[in-house]
């Protein structure tokens, strides 16, 4: 039955709870919540020395789908779509409720995706912001300053990159998607782990922090980095390992190490389809 189908391995593990189990016929709730841990809020400290501070990380996500772990079917949806400033996201941010969900096992999903007009803020979202990611077209925009002794690069970069998410494992206990029990609330918590930005390793989660490469980028040494002076590193000549993916230059590999980021409940892994590397976006 879905409600004991077998774990998905996830890529973090959180501490082991209670199996969630869900039968019986009848319809409960999931409350989706969202956020992108601490380290937005506190800063990343990389592994070569950096500390890395955020002045906003703008997210636009919606398409929540719930979906029958056995035949795939939608059993229940909410499109959104929403956006949120996760820098100023202390903890998770309430999103949505799905009512009248069938109580079962099901699988979850969502997507990423460029703001919309009708995009809605979860959180305070500054307006400076969400008016450069509705004219530039981005899914998510990231902004902050790099610190190294007395060394100061700051950063302002737009992701174009629609991807979306699912089947996502849950990172509580390792099983498919979220089990809805008749008449009580589930909820279902999307995590996006901020220190993609700043891997130096794709295809698995114990890459390195790093920003010496990235710092190093500042070819015009006016003190902030572009886009288009990632575009211009070879990433794999600088040392970044891509494990096979098509990465065309720096940003390309920062791109794509980004689509990857979001995870059901803490470390659930989530399926993401919709960036391949390559620079099939524009800036």
């Amino acid at each position: 039955m879905p409600c004991s189908a077998a774990p998905r391995p996830t890529w973090a593990t959180l501490a082991p709870l209670a199996l969630l189990t869900a039968c019986g016929g009848g319809v409960g709730q999931v409350e989706v919540t969202a956020w992108a841990e601490e380290t937005v809020i506190e800063g990343i400290a990389t592994d070569d020395g950096w500390q890395v501070d955020f002045d906003h990380w703008v997210t636009g996500f919606g398409e929540i789908v719930l979906s029958s772990v056995d035949k795939g079917d939608a059993v229940a949806e909410a499109e959104g779509p929403w956006v949120a400033d996760w820098a100023q996201a202390g903890a998770l941010l309430p999103v949505t409720t799905i009512d009248e969900v069938p109580a079962d096992r099901h699988d979850f999903g969502f997507s990423t995706h460029v703001v919309l007009s009708s995009s809605t803020p979860v959180n305070d979202v500054p307006a400076d912001v969400l008016e450069v990611m509705l004219n530039e077209g981005y899914a998510q925009h990231i902004a902050g300053v790099a610190t190294k002794g007395d060394q100061s690069v700051a950063f302002s970069w737009g992701f174009p990159t629609a991807v979306s998410y699912g089947p996502c494992a849950n990172g509580q206990d390792g099983t498919d998607g979220v089990a809805v029990n008749e008449d009580e609330a589930t909820e279902a918590q999307i995590w996006f782990h901020a220190d993609h930005l700043l891997w130096d390793q794709l295809g698995t989660e114990e890459a390195g922090l790093a920003f010496d490469v990235i710092a190093a980028a500042d070819a015009d040494a006016d003190g902030t980095v572009t886009t288009a002076e990632l575009e211009a590193v070879d990433v794999v000549a600088a040392g970044y390992e891509t494990a096979g993916v098509d990465v065309a230059d720096l940003f390309d590999f920062i791109t794509f190490s980004v689509s990857q980021m979001a995870h059901l409940n803490g470390g659930g892994g989530c399926t993401a389809r919709g960036y391949e590397g390559g620079h099939d976006h524009d800036h």
